[in-house]
């Protein structure tokens, strides 16, 4: 079983502007709750007990709101008994929640090199701040069981247009015959290849399960790259098809990239109509 999640919350959200200089993008509300927050309640859900979450010095609100604040409890205790119920119930079952910084956020591999004290050895889920998944706690179920019965790095994919290949991470399995199945062997992962050049549209969807070593790789992937530019996962990720194995499994629901304010209209239209479900 995974005991522990790193959700990634350090990126600048400048396609969100002028919104997001004040408030990050992980705190849009999704119906009535931060982003952010169902994504916390989701691992929780599917058995995650502790969650580190990775932000940047212009986020510390997401740190304020999911801290206690017990002034504002007993406000609401005396305003409206059944509202601090509620409030109660939404908070005090989600997983343990810690934090830490990064400092001058540069792309996923560094990010996610903030997480090592955290998770140590052990295995760890991995999850983007602003990707809502449609039945995403089915999704992360699913991902946990292919890791249990593999024993190797899982990904989660979902099938993109032909326009978007070069806009995303492209992942080509080990026997293209294979993708009958939703869990199969990866050859090799390709970041925003030309159309031309792979012969999958199986795209990254942005959550993963690694084992320890990955560190050891993240660190390896960023030698002699520039502080000033964004380390993707695609090197770690092509070194693990060679040293081990790499797995995806496919998600067939909708996505939803809260970073555009079309998305995010899209996504809490959806929740709201009765189109899609998070469970």
């Amino acid at each position: 079983m995974i005991k522990k999640a790193v959700i990634t919350a350090g990126g600048l959200g400048t396609r969100f502007l002028p919104f997001t200089k004040a408030i990050p993008k992980e705190m849009l509300p999704v119906m009535n709750k931060p982003a952010i927050h169902v994504i916390v309640d989701m691992l929780g859900q599917c058995g995650v007990e502790e969650v580190l979450i990775i932000i940047n010095r212009h986020k510390k609100v997401i740190i304020d709101y999911f801290n206690r604040h017990e002034p504002w409890e007993r406000q609401l205790q005396e305003k409206n008994a059944l509202l601090l119920e509620q409030y109660q119930r939404d908070f005090y079952g989600l997983p343990i929640i810690n934090f830490e910084m990064q400092h001058q956020p540069s792309g996923l591999a560094d990010a996610l090199l903030h997480g090592e004290r955290f998770t140590g050895d052990e295995p760890f889920l991995v999850i983007l701040g602003d990707v809502i998944i449609e039945e995403g706690v089915s999704h992360l179920v699913r991902l946990i069981k292919a890791y249990s019965e593999t024993l190797s790095p899982v990904i989660g994919l979902a099938t993109v247009e032909r326009e978007r290949i070069s806009c995303v991470g492209i992942a080509e399995p080990e026997d293209q015959a294979g993708c009958s199945s939703d869990v199969f062997m990866i050859r090799r992962v390709v970041e925003k290849p030309d159309p031309r050049e792979v012969t999958s549209n199986l795209s990254i969807l942005g959550s993963y399960i690694f084992p320890g070593l990955i560190y050891d790789l993240l660190r390896s992937s960023m030698i002699g790259r520039s502080h000033m530019k964004e380390v993707d996962l695609s090197d770690a990720l092509n070194t693990l098809v060679e040293r081990d194995r790499l797995f995806g499994v496919m998600h067939h629901g909708a996505i939803y990239d809260i970073g555009t304010p079309q998305t995010w209209f899209r996504l809490n239209e959806a929740l709201f109509t009765g189109k899609i479900k998070l469970a």
